[in-house]
């Protein structure tokens, strides 16, 4: 299988040919830059519709402490999302290797975004406890999960302040599973077909250098080079589902999602009809109702 033979060649490729010396470094990737992605190589497999996984190598040099935060090894993972494999090392300017940091040494915590006040999502992360600059941190994870209806955007560098010597991202797909893809300051994928059937969409950046940050710019989203990907076909907690175009994909939200989800049942009905029993007040009656509600549910970020 072309599938496997490529799973090989990611385990052992590459190890020998890494090299983080600072001065190998291009001079214009330098300028403007608090850190520089030396390399990234972000791989997704999708063998059928029920089953994905990510796989993620990428070296990140710092150059000064503004730019520590972007080269904190890390992967984010929930109930959906199972981390298999994670690992980092540590090297110094000349490029020589430091330390090699395991899994169990990563610190593990919620990964709440700014919009909520819970969520699912947590990340494993690991800062690297030196304040010699330059320095470079390697790091590798695979991440498994079994529903295929989202994949995360793509971007090179996520900063002005972040340069790139070389990025690349692949997608296989084996044979039944379809995608559609949006390139955003980017050339289009390069596809190739596999004797199995299985097609592989590559994109490759080289030399992005960092713009620095500049007084009054829009979002880094509406500039920065990134990729967007839709599945056809895809398999969402056991329900198969299709997404040529927004309105099949929002008939499938409501016939799996939502439909019949505002019908109360009726043991639920005849407490409420006793709770409000006797009351002529319509906000004595909304009270509650509501106490009933908030007691019996939970929820948040609505």
């Amino acid at each position: 299988m072309v599938v496997l033979a490529g799973l090989f060649f990611w385990k052992a490729g590459l190890g020998q040919e890494l090299r983080f010396a600072v001065n190998g470094i291009p001079p214009e990737l330098r300028e403007s830059a608090e850190a520089v992605t030396r390399y990234s190589h972000t791989r997704i497999l999708v063998t059928d519709p029920r089953k994905m996984i990510l796989q993620v190598k990428k070296a990140v040099t710092v150059l000064s402490p503004r730019g520590e935060y972007f080269g904190v090894a890390h992967v984010f993972y929930d109930k959906s999302r199972k981390i298999a494999d994670l690992s980092a090392e540590i090297y110094d300017a000349s490029g020589s290797l430091v330390r090699r940091v395991k899994q169990k040494e990563f610190s593990d915590q919620s990964a709440v975004s700014d919009i909520s006040i819970f969520e699912d999502t947590r990340v494993k992360f690991f800062n690297p406890p030196t304040d010699r600059y330059p320095y470079t941190v390697y790091y590798q994870y695979e991440v498994r999960r079994d529903d295929t209806h989202y994949f995360s955007d793509w971007f090179p560098t996520h900063s002005p302040l972040v340069s790139v010597q070389e990025a690349v991202y692949e997608v296989v797909c084996g044979p039944g599973f379809a995608i559609r893809t949006k390139e955003m300051y980017l050339p289009a994928a390069g596809r190739e077909v596999t004797p199995d059937g299985s097609s592989v969409y590559r994109w490759h950046v080289k030399n992005l250098a960092a713009c620095g940050e500049q007084p009054f710019a829009p979002p880094p989203r509406s500039f920065l080079p990134h990729v967007l990907i839709a599945p056809v076909n895809f398999r969402y907690k056991g329900m198969d589902g299709r997404f040529n175009n927004w309105e099949e994909y929002g008939r499938w939200v409501y016939q799996h999602l939502l439909e019949g989800r505002d019908e109360v049942p009726e043991a639920t009905a005849e407490k409420v009809r006793t709770l409000v029993a006797g009351l002529s007040d319509e906000r004595e009656k909304v009270e509650r109702i509501y106490r009933f509600v908030q007691e019996k549910n939970r929820y948040v970020s609505i």
